[in-house]
């Protein structure tokens, strides 16, 4: 796990050297639960010029199955949702890709 963990932090740092080479867009990543909100939140969120969605996803495993692929510096992440919830999800997402920002959502 600490190999993989290493290749994950030096392929990071080799998509951030580009990503710091492109025009300066915000790139976030949605996660939530529900489709209808991760739908809408995706579509007024990326009718705004400057903000890239890179991935919309309903739990935190398939964003840590994301997150390779993709440049990613702020998630907007629901706190509760199955399979991973959020607070694990972000604890997983920060060990790997420490730079990316979390933007909690909840309905509490």
């Amino acid at each position: 796990m600490d190999h993989e963990r290493a290749v994950a932090r030096a392929e990071q740092r080799d998509r951030t050297a580009l990503r710091d080479t492109l025009p300066r867009l915000h790139r976030p990543a949605l996660l939530d639960d529900h489709g209808v909100l991760r739908d809408s939140l995706g579509q007024f969120l990326g009718g705004h010029d400057g903000i890239d969605i890179v991935g919309a996803v309903a739990n935190g495993r398939e964003l840590l199955a994301l997150l390779p692929d993709r440049v990613v510096d702020v998630v907007l992440m629901d706190l509760s949702m199955p399979e991973l919830n959020g607070i694990d999800a972000t604890r997983e997402l920060l060990l790997d890709y420490p730079a990316v920002k979390v933007i909690p959502l909840t309905m509490f």
